[in-house]
């Protein structure tokens, strides 16, 4: 059923639900939040359609009609980086005409609205009667995802502020003071799978936790609140991220990090029990070493009540970041020091403590854990396959044996964050036009070549001895997996591409020499008379008998596969020295995996090559045949 987004903090105005703002009119595709490839609000009030007045009884129920109460079942994918099965969504309608509008007294609303990202069997207080109140958490368990319903207008793009107080504790699971609040703003990395977090600590001050490079959405939200970002707190030395402390310290802001970090740009060093007072909250640095040996989480507290505890690598929904990153050696010790930290530093906070981790779902830092971006302390005690046991071998034996393969860029960034990245601002680089001739003697010099334009374009045609590597939320992190960071990169885009997007995303993981694209694309190419290769693609459902090479992660591979192909990970393809000779189709979850590893290949010499489009589960239902499994 189509839905029409309406923002939080609406009002009626001429029988309708109108924004506030005009600014803030909201048409069909209007990007506010990312989720699994399709742009929905889960934060936000959604319009059903024609719901049954409550208060009307002229008329008989139509079947079309939406019931309070009543679930709508939406089907979407979660995006986490790589790909993943398309999961039911459920819809509840929370409320209809005649029932009380939600921010504005005395008012009642014209429309039947629902709160996307519920999940029916959960039924909160009351909620099937009314909407939900500011700031209800509701937890989705079908899709693991913590989601906080809010009415504020200052919910925005891939962001979600919370109000943490005493009057939400209830239902957010947060004790405190009578009148103590703490205002939560998350920002989501869908490609990297990491979230930072804007805090509004004192009046017009704010803490940003875990920065991304990009300093403008930090600096955006907390002007749209008029807060001055004061303080910017690392939990650890970043492996998968170049991190926007230094940015934000150019900007003012106090940088707070572990005195065993070492950081070689001027912070404010902390160690275990410090503690900063920010002018209204405070914040209690916690030694919880593990996922890097110099981790810290930051408690907040107001007076001696815990806010929060924002927990970095050291406690995920559902389990903990990985302890491999720093030396085989060091393993074994950081994941039993991990196990002490949460034992003994984290799980001694009161359950209803709320926990904001950086890393989550589609992080190559984190062990596989649920989907959720936040939890509690009572929650992962409960229900965490971590910490089943107390046993400190069983949790390492666990731990070690969920980890998989990293990007190899993460070997490096440790110490670009604590070196201090180069400096961009607000204004990051552009990507200079070159020509034809320009590339060539690029390449000619030892430049990559990246193509980021859509699968298909690539396939039909394309520079030889490019790296197809679509432009998506996953594009860093096969960037950063595949390419040297000490080569000029040239790129290859459409006309209607994101550049700015790009830049950000090569940054973000590293990558400074940015030497241009090649203007005009690859029609400027072919006017030039200059050669180009294609590659074949076919759906996967209508695959025959042949050689099949599935690039997929290797927990993805061993959860089904198609019978007798053959597996290699797309990070360790340039390694593969066994593969078969002669015709080779590829495949991943979607098809654009495959055609990196295809493009992989080519540059291997490797001709004949077929890429397949969809994964293992459309070639199922197809050919009527059960998957494989390992």
């Amino acid at each position: 059923m189509a839905c029409r987004v309406l923002l939080g903090g609406t009002h009626v105005e001429d029988g309708r639900l109108a924004p506030l703002d005009p600014e803030q009119e909201v048409v069909s595709g209007h990007r506010l939040q990312f989720v699994a490839g399709l742009e929905v609000v889960p934060d936000h009030l959604l319009d059903l359609g024609q719901a049954c007045p409550p208060q009307v009884s002229e008329r008989e129920v139509e079947p079309a009609d939406l019931l309070v109460g009543q679930p709508v079942e939406h089907l979407h994918a979660l995006s986490t980086g790589l790909d993943q099965a398309r999961l039911p969504e459920h819809l509840e309608v929370r409320g209809g005409v005649g029932h009380p509008h939600p921010t504005r007294l005395g008012e009642s609303l014209h429309g039947p609205l629902a709160l996307a990202e519920q999940v029916q069997q959960l039924d909160p207080p009351g909620a099937r009667h009314r909407l939900a109140e500011a700031c209800e958490l509701l937890e989705e368990r079908l899709l693991h995802l913590a989601t906080a319903h809010l009415t504020s207008p200052f919910v925005s793009s891939n962001n979600l502020w919370m109000n943490l107080s005493h009057e939400a504790s209830s239902r957010q699971g947060v004790e405190g003071p009578e009148g103590s609040v703490a205002k939560v703003r998350a920002f989501v990395d869908e490609g990297l799978g990491n979230s930072s977090y804007l805090v509004e600590v004192a009046e017009g001050r704010a803490l940003v936790v875990d920065p991304s490079r990009d300093l403008l959405p930090y600096l955006r939200a907390a002007a749209a609140r008029n807060l001055e970002i004061a303080w910017v707190a690392e939990t650890h030395l970043h492996a998968d991220f170049v991190s926007g402390a230094r940015e934000l310290a150019r900007e003012g802001a106090t940088v707070l990090a572990a005195r065993e970090a070492g950081l070689a740009f001027p912070h404010d060093p902390l160690g275990d029990g410090d503690e900063v007072d920010l002018g209204g909250l405070r914040v209690r640095a916690l030694a919880t070493p593990g996922h890097t040996p110099e981790h810290l989480s930051y408690l907040l507290l107001d007076g001696r009540a815990p806010v929060g505890v924002f927990t970095g690598g050291a406690l995920l929904p559902g389990g903990a970041a990985r302890t491999d990153l720093i030396a085989p050696e060091e393993t074994e010790p950081l994941a039993r020091a991990l196990h002490r930290s949460i034992r003994e530093r984290l799980l001694t906070l009161p359950d209803d403590t709320p926990v904001y981790p950086t890393h989550g779902a589609g992080s190559f830092c984190s062990a596989p854990a649920g989907g959720e971006r936040v939890t509690t302390i009572g929650r992962e005690r409960e229900t965490s396959p971590l910490l089943r046991s107390s046993d400190e071998g069983s949790f390492v034996r666990d731990l070690l044996g969920s980890f998989g393969t990293y990007p190899i860029y993460f070997k490096r960034l440790r110490e670009v964050n604590r070196r201090g990245p180069m400096l961009h601002g607000t204004e990051p680089p552009s990507l200079a036009a070159l020509t034809p001739d320009d590339v060539r003697r690029l390449l000619a010099d030892g430049a990559e070549l990246v193509d980021a334009r859509p699968i298909g374009d690539f396939a039909a045609g394309h520079v030889p001895g490019a790296l197809s590597i679509e432009l998506r939320p996953a594009f860093a992190s096969w960037l950063g997996w595949l390419v040297p960071d000490d080569r000029p990169l040239v790129f290859v885009l459409n006309a209607d591409q994101d550049r700015a997007e790009l830049v950000r995303q090569c940054l973000k993981v590293g990558y400074e020499r940015l030497a241009g694209e090649l203007a005009g694309g690859i029609e400027a190419w072919r006017a030039a008379g200059l050669p180009e290769t294609r590659i074949g693609i076919d759906e996967i459902a209508s695959k025959g008998d042949g050689v099949v090479l599935d690039v997929r992660q290797a927990s993805e591979f061993a959860s089904g596969h198609l019978p007798g192909a053959l597996h290699v990970e797309l990070g360790s393809l340039k390694r593969a020295n066994d593969l078969p000779s002669g015709p080779l189709a590829v495949m991943c979850g979607h098809g654009e995996r495959a055609m990196t590893a295809a493009s992989v290949l080519e540059r291997m010499g490797r001709r004949d090559l077929m890429v397949l489009l969809g994964g293992p589960g459309d070639w199922s239902k197809g050919a009527g045949r059960p998957l494989e499994r390992a």
